[in-house]
């Protein structure tokens, strides 16, 4: 699927090409994508929280103020035709295409890294600054592992269904977390209440009533769910005395005269612990809001969008063009001024027209691809059910008609024994 290979290219890997793992959000890849809002059980320096929309299952709502805009014009330069493996550097010169300046959003942040029997400490050194720390560790194949950031609960990395570039928070953004409010951990621990309550009641024999006979479903189904969790947990459980450990060494030791700050990351697996690449960047996010104030500047106000339809006029120059927030695929087509046009892509993503001197009616229009190629091909397959339905009959009664000549022959000719005897 082209539009989640590009996915990958932002920052956003998915699983067996079906569908998009997302943790923690890119913010320049959804600036990008014109993601507006997002509903984060953590604050993140940078997004704006939404007070007036309450929480809701541990997560509040925040507005995004670097989206770019729905429609913009820009001055037509494409990406720079290369193998993008490092997230950040191709966002960095996604930017700086659509801004026509060389933006750089990403800076390599200075980090060390040791290994001690399965697991592998590291600490990124983040500068003064208005900065989010990124990293990603590209691998081969899955090493069903194990992640914590300064000390902070574990989750999949490297394994099934997790994701690839990740965010290393501030401590004090952790402290924030609302995630224990979710619903999920609510019921996590709702679920390991009851099996407590069980194995306590099994053990001063009480669970032997006629109370407990009525109640053994809900019971059993309680004790397994804490079973599945306390499986699932094992492997964080293990980690994280070993990452809080590791932390508090490590903020001990932070000179703060050269870093405002250093984070930590432990990486746990039993099938190795070599990554192809090891990528820590800090995001600078005055730059991404010059970058995304210069794209918002050139914003298209008179937008119609309706399904499957797009239309918007500017006054435009010959050798800008429109970039517009809807990924290119097979069935659009693109009018400008009334004359078909064809439309490029910035990134192999978003459909970009070139534009002319003055007035620019600009439209699109989808079909779906092939539809009236599948119409014929299903009016081909119901004239040849009807012919076969048809031809069933028509055997049908020559068969019916046989069989009662054959009767009437057979009956004829027992009349006739019956007579002439």
């Amino acid at each position: 699927n082209a539009q989640l290979s590009r996915m990958w290219r932002l920052g956003y890997r998915d699983e067996a090409g079906r569908m998009l793992i997302v943790r923690d959000p890119v913010l320049p890849s959804d600036a990008f994508l014109g993601v507006k809002y997002l509903l984060e059980s953590t604050p993140i320096r940078g997004l704006e929280r939404m007070d007036e929309i309450g929480s809701f299952s541990g997560r509040s709502v925040y507005r995004n103020p670097y989206a770019v805009p729905m429609a913009f014009v820009y001055d037509g330069a494409k990406l720079p035709t290369r193998h993008y493996e490092n997230t950040f550097v191709y966002q960095n010169a996604l930017f700086s295409t659509l801004t026509g300046r060389k933006t750089e959003l990403y800076t390599p942040l200075s980090w060390t890294r040791y290994n001690e029997g399965d697991k592998s400490y590291y600490s990124i050194f983040v500068p003064e600054g208005n900065y989010l720390a990124y990293g990603n560790l590209l691998w081969s194949s899955k090493k069903t592992g194990m992640m914590s950031i300064n000390g902070a609960k574990p989750y999949g990395y490297c394994r099934w269904m997790s994701p690839a570039a990740f965010l290393i928070r501030s401590r004090e953004e952790q402290a924030q977390s609302e995630e224990e409010e979710s619903l999920q951990a609510v019921r996590k621990r709702a679920a390991a209440e009851a099996a407590a309550q069980e194995a306590a009641m099994e053990g001063t024999g009480e669970g032997e009533t006629g109370l407990q006979g009525a109640e053994n479903g809900d019971s059993d189904a309680a004790g397994t769910q804490a079973a599945d969790a306390a499986e699932a947990e094992e492997e964080a459980d293990t980690l994280q005395p070993a990452a809080q450990a590791y932390d508090a060494k490590e903020l001990e030791k932070l000179d703060r005269a050269e870093y405002a700050d250093v984070r930590t990351v432990v990486f746990q697996s039993e099938e190795g612990l070599q990554f192809k690449d090891y990528q820590f960047y800090g995001l600078d996010l005055d730059a991404l809001r010059e970058a995304s104030e210069t794209i918002q500047a050139g914003e298209v106000s008179d937008v119609t969008i309706e399904n499957g339809h797009f239309a918007c006029t500017l006054e435009g120059t010959r050798g800008k063009s429109l970039c517009l927030l809807v990924p290119w695929s097979k069935g659009w087509e693109a009018f400008r001024n009334g004359e078909q046009v064809q439309p490029d892509t910035v990134a192999g993503t978003m459909i970009t027209i070139p534009l002319l001197d003055g007035r620019n009616e600009i439209e699109l229009t989808y079909h779906i691809p092939y539809l009236r190629e599948g119409w014929y091909v299903s009016l081909a397959a119901l004239a040849a059910l009807l012919i076969d339905i048809l031809c069933r009959k028509l055997s049908g009664r020559k068969k019916k008609t046989k069989n009662r000549k054959i009767e009437r022959e057979k009956e004829n000719g027992t009349a006739y024994r019956r007579n002439h005897p």
